[in-house]
């Protein structure tokens, strides 16, 4: 749930002209869209408010693990969790 304002607030950020860094030192390109061309967030514990953002976070930004092997992932109830979210 964080992805899509912060990202709203770095590009904010480096656009406003009352911003120190803004006005010395302007980036090439928005925040969000080095965020879309060299970002990615990985999330082994998907729930429905995650799914629902997909458009605002990027589809081809998100990618998924089941952190096999340890307590906090979604093993062994992977397959169940997956069909209740899509």
């Amino acid at each position: 749930d964080w992805v899509p304002g912060t990202l709203a607030q770095m590009d904010w950020l480096a656009t406003a002209k009352t911003w120190r860094s803004a006005r010395e030192c302007p980036l090439p390109r928005l925040p969000s869209e080095y965020w879309k061309r060299q970002c990615f967030v990985a999330n082994s514990l998907m729930r429905r408010p995650d799914i629902d953002q997909r458009d605002a976070i990027g589809v081809d930004q998100m990618v998924f693990g089941s952190d096999y092997g340890h307590h906090e992932g979604m093993w062994p109830t992977i397959r169940r969790i997956m069909r209740e979210l899509f």
